[in-house]
């Protein structure tokens, strides 16, 4: 694939389509992580390299009432930083569009066509403010 191996990968759409790239470039040991909700995921190409999986819900702490509640704010306050200083950038390539059938119909279908990239995001409408 020509890429190094790496110690992390975040993955975060598509988790299941991209599994076994994944796999050929973590190193042993390395940590994957996902958000997204894959209707299959079969994590036994990580096993070979004791690979760790972690995945990640933002509300799990308040759906269970988890430890240090309080520690959400303050990794959203973290991230916020980190886009301010440019460590890490938003996946949103397209400019914004506003909310509407057509908009949603053109976004649906740039997806099925495969050539979508990056998040797409959508504004209120202005007779909605």
């Amino acid at each position: 694939m020509g890429v190094p191996q790496v110690d992390y990968i975040a993955s975060l759409t598509a988790s299941d389509e991209h599994l076994l790239s994944a796999a050929q470039v973590i190193k042993p040991f390395g940590s994957y992580g996902l958000i997204d909700d894959p209707k299959s995921l079969d994590i036994s190409v990580f096993k070979r390299k004791s690979v760790s999986i972690h995945w990640e819900l933002m509300f799990t702490k308040t759906l269970f009432e988890g430890e240090d509640l309080n520690s959400q704010g303050q990794i959203l306050h973290r991230v916020s930083e980190l886009v301010d200083l440019r460590q890490i950038r938003s996946t949103r390539l397209g400019s914004v569009l506003e909310l509407s059938a057509s908009s949603l119909q053109q976004s649906l279908d740039s997806h099925q066509r495969g050539s979508a990239r990056g998040k797409q995001v959508f504004s209120r409408p202005k007779h909605w403010r």
